[in-house]
């Protein structure tokens, strides 16, 4: 996990944000008062003073809603910063260098596309780095392709993203993922994510990777909420980590979102991203180098394919996966 030589951290600033999308799992108000880490910037400043260099990559939420991330930049030089936001405003502060990269998420019940595409045109001028997450809905496949293709057009460059990593789509779709629409590895393989196996050795609590969550506890990761320290008492006002890497406990995927390019190699690897944050230059994987990057990743080679389909999506493109990589997830119950 080291995106430009740092470590990978995280900050949960607080669950307030100015949309509502159905499908959030925080639905706090704008008006709702601060969250901990929020009203207590000192405490977040020592805590990320005394550590490593890192990648922080900071979320929500809206963070762009966060008042005092100003004074927060100003005082920690040392690090690096990746927001990821709904792209309704530009605040003055994002030309700030220190900010790397910025991930705009487009959320179709609220976003004005018009609005949106003007930001992205806005921001690709001011020389920032951008990677856009287009939404897919499982039997809505090919809706936001059109947006794709604009957003891309423009230079900008925008990956599709399934809406949960329990939903199924259509194979053709999946197999015009592989092909015509690999933008990445990082959020394209998303369609073919399984949860990995508990009882991985993780360096997620240690000083190297951790997450600060709204509440102030700095915990593991966004799978495992325990607080870190070897008593458990991680938190901004009480800086501790794990002593050393720790056994995954987590059943589902613990394979963290905040530092996903931790694991890109071959198909999008660290020095891709890095190249991408310093000189804009991207390069898409091939089919071959993503169909590799998701059997290395012990994931599922027939995607979250509607149907349980047993077949690989990479089937009939030249590419055979072994049975032992096929699996069929769930189908999704509502």
């Amino acid at each position: 996990m080291k995106l430009l030589d740092r470590n990978q951290y995280c900050i949960w600033f607080s669950d307030r944000c100015n949309y509502r999308c159905s499908y959030c799992t925080n639905h706090a108000s704008p008006e709702a008062p601060k969250s901990p880490v929020e009203a207590n910037t000192r405490a977040l400043i020592d805590l990320f003073g005394r550590v490593r260099p890192g990648v922080i990559m900071v979320s929500g939420g809206e963070p762009f809603m966060w008042k005092d991330f100003p004074t927060i930049l100003e005082a920690l030089p040392q690090h690096a910063w990746v927001l990821l936001t709904n792209l309704s405003s530009i605040p003055r502060w994002v030309d700030h260098p220190n900010i790397k990269l910025l991930i705009p998420a487009y959320h179709e019940e609220f976003a004005n596309h018009a609005r949106f595409t003007a930001h992205l045109e806005e921001l690709k001028g001011r020389g920032k780095r951008l990677h856009v997450k287009l939404i897919v809905k499982p039997g809505r496949e090919y809706d936001q392709i059109p947006l794709w293709e604009q957003w891309n057009g423009m230079g900008v460059l925008t990956s599709l993203v399934p809406l949960e990593f329990t939903a199924q789509f259509d194979r053709g779709f999946l197999q015009d993922v592989v092909t015509r629409f690999r933008t990445c590895s990082a959020y394209n393989a998303r369609f073919f994510r399984a949860d990995s196996p508990p009882n991985v050795l993780c360096v997620a609590g240690t000083d190297e990777a951790f997450q600060v969550n709204a509440d102030g506890r700095v915990v593991r990761c966004s799978a495992v909420f325990d607080a870190t320290g070897d008593d458990g008492s991680g938190s901004i006002w009480n800086p501790a980590f794990d002593s050393q890497p720790r056994r995954c406990p987590a059943q589902g995927s613990c394979f963290c979102e905040w530092h996903h390019w931790g694991q890109m190699t071959p198909a999008n690897d660290n020095a891709t991203w890095s190249r991408f944050i310093e000189t804009g230059e991207w390069q898409k994987p091939t089919v071959e180098e993503l169909f590799h990057f998701i059997l290395d990743m012990g994931w599922d080679a027939t995607g979250r394919t509607a149907g349980e389909s047993r077949h690989s999506v990479f089937e009939g493109l030249g590419f055979s996966a072994p049975t032992r990589h096929l699996r069929v997830l769930p189908a999704v119950r509502g």
